[in-house]
């Protein structure tokens, strides 16, 4: 899998993939992985796979705590611009910024109690499932209109003379 900004965690390509996967590292559901010379342009994501998959062995992995955070309120605070803010500070390099985790650990973070982050983090979870229909019900309509100005503009279909 690799890791691409605004679609989250993918398969690779088969001819980008090592021959020898003895190296690569295993992502657990809800894990997140990112690749640290990308971090600061959004190449993180947490894995929404049932089951364990691999990335590069270039990449690095964590997760939530158990007991300490939510995995999808901790997915959801990534992105927020204190996280932003933070990947400024402890980035370092000049041409590629590199993030290496342990600057990354080192955020302070006020948060709720994990309840209350579980509760969160499923209203969250919600909202981008909701968000996520209308914006599939909005391509497909899109679709369709372009299929249907299709037939009138070719004139497969023509307007009966009542219309107005």
């Amino acid at each position: 899998m690799g890791v691409i900004k605004g679609e989250g965690l993918v398969p690779m390509r088969s001819h980008v993939m090592a021959a020898d996967l003895r190296r690569y590292l295993v992502v657990p559901p809800q894990a997140i992985a990112y690749n640290p010379m990308r971090l600061n342009i959004g190449s993180i994501a947490a894995s929404q796979y049932d089951q364990d998959v691999l990335v590069s062995p270039d990449y690095v992995v964590f997760r939530a705590r158990k007991g300490r955070a939510d995995p999808d309120f901790l997915r959801f605070l990534i992105g927020t611009k204190r996280w932003r803010d933070h990947l400024i500070t402890v980035g370092s390099g000049s041409v590629r910024t590199r993030i290496y985790f342990d600057g990354l650990a080192e955020m302070v973070l006020r948060v709720p109690d994990v309840r209350e982050q579980k509760r969160i983090g499923q209203i969250l979870a919600a909202m981008e499932q909701d968000l996520n229909t209308t914006i599939e019900a909005a391509s497909a309509l899109r679709t369709q209109k372009r299929g249907l100005m299709q037939k009138l503009l070719t004139g497969e279909w023509r307007l009966g003379e009542n219309f107005e």
